[in-house]
C-alpha cells in the first residue's frame, strides 16, 4: 500500500471515529478534557466562543459524504485566529473599538493597483 493510501485510510479513520465520538454527550465531554493538550492555544478563548469550537468540528464532521478535512481545518483556523486576537489585548483593543475615522475604499481581494 503506498503511503498516500494509507495516510488516506488513517484520516477516513480518524474522521469517522471523531465524528462518531462527537454524536455522544460522553465522547464530546472527552474532547472538552483533551483539548488543551490538544489545542493549547484555546485557553485564550472566552467561554462562548469555547462552546463554539466544541461545536464547531462536530457539524463539519457530520456528514455521510466522504470526509472533507478542508471544513474541519478552516473550524481550527479560524478559532485559532480568534484566539491569537484575544491573547493580545491591545490588538483585541483596536479591533472592537469603534473609530471615527473613515479609512475610505477597501480595495478587492487581488486587486493591489
Amino acid at each position: 500500500m503506498a503511503r498516500a493510501d494509507q495516510e488516506a485510510a488513517v484520516l477516513a479513520a480518524m474522521s469517522t471515529t471523531a465524528s462518531e465520538m462527537f454524536r455522544s454527550a460522553e465522547g464530546r465531554a472527552l474532547f472538552l478534557d483533551v483539548r488543551p493538550q490538544v489545542f493549547a492555544w484555546t485557553r485564550f478563548l472566552p467561554a462562548a466562543d469555547l462552546r463554539l469550537f466544541a461545536a464547531e468540528p462536530a457539524h463539519a464532521l457530520d456528514t455521510d459524504e466522504p470526509v472533507d478535512t478542508s471544513s474541519v481545518a478552516l473550524v481550527l483556523v479560524e478559532r485559532q485566529h480568534t484566539a491569537e486576537v484575544h491573547a493580545a489585548p491591545e490588538l483585541h483593543a483596536v479591533l472592537i473599538t469603534d473609530s471615527a475615522d473613515d479609512c475610505g475604499p477597501f480595495p478587492e481581494p487581488g486587486n493591489t493597483g
